[in-house]
């Protein structure tokens, strides 16, 4: 009976555990898209703030105004899309359960110094 319940526990942790990390997952998607959108339009306003600097109707620190802004957006969406990437990983490692991987032996480099005091 104490092994039902206790199965029964691991069962719902891991249950919850897939829909947390579906829910999370589907959130950074979304916000993948608003920032891309927002990207969108930085890049359309970039180009015409050229045009206008261009036709001397603004000065120049306002097209480095929008290149700045679209910089920072552009990194916001490669911070987004890789938050995306590590999310997909925690859904897949949710349904594939909890592997424990041994952890491979660090390598000991002999030290050079040792070999130069011989």
């Amino acid at each position: 009976s104490e092994r039902v319940n206790e199965y029964g526990q691991v069962v719902l942790k891991a249950l919850q555990d897939v829909e947390d990390a579906q829910t999370n997952e589907s959130k950074q998607a979304d916000y993948v898209q608003s920032v891309q959108k927002q990207l969108d339009l930085a890049e359309k306003s970039k180009v015409q703030t050229l045009q206008n600097y261009a036709n001397g109707t603004v000065d120049f620190t306002r097209y480095l105004t929008a290149i700045l802004s679209y910089q920072q957006l552009q990194r916001s969406s490669l911070q987004a899309q890789r938050d995306l990437v590590l999310y997909r990983i925690d859904l897949y490692r949710a349904v594939a359960g909890d592997w424990e991987l041994p952890v491979p032996p660090q390598a000991v480099l002999p030290d050079p110094m040792d070999e130069e005091s011989k």
